[in-house]
């Protein structure tokens, strides 16, 4: 089930920046749907350029059940691409854990990044 709904997970993300209006997958009972933009459209050929990704989504399960928990979410980016999260508002995760979503609002403000310990990498070639 985790292998299939990571797959899941990331076909959806790919298909929903890069078209519009946000895709819908199934994955047996499990519903992704997925939204995204990358703005500006049009970017420089020979230097580098900010955009503004901005994703949203949501998981259900088909029978109404409770999905299971979304336990990590890796964005990977070409040889050119970086992550610039200075300036942004941040919660710790020990004030997000074992909370609902209005309770880590109420705790976190206006954050919505959290800081995290680095997770280890994976092995290769899984």
């Amino acid at each position: 089930m985790r292998r299939t709904f990571g797959a899941c997970v990331l076909a959806t993300l790919a298909l929903a920046v890069g078209s519009a209006p946000g895709q819908t997958v199934r994955a047996g009972s499990l519903i992704v749907k997925i939204d995204g933009a990358i703005s500006p459209r049009a970017l420089p050929r020979s230097s580098p350029a900010p955009i503004t990704l901005r994703l949203s989504g949501s998981l259900a399960m088909a029978d109404g059940s409770h999905p299971p928990a979304l336990s990590s979410l890796r964005l990977d980016f070409d040889r050119h691409g970086h992550l610039v999260t200075r300036g942004l508002a941040t919660c710790s995760v020990g004030r997000l854990e074992n909370t609902l979503t209005s309770q880590a609002r109420r705790a976190c403000g206006k954050a919505r990044a959290w800081r995290s310990p680095p997770a280890p990498s994976p092995p290769t070639g899984t």
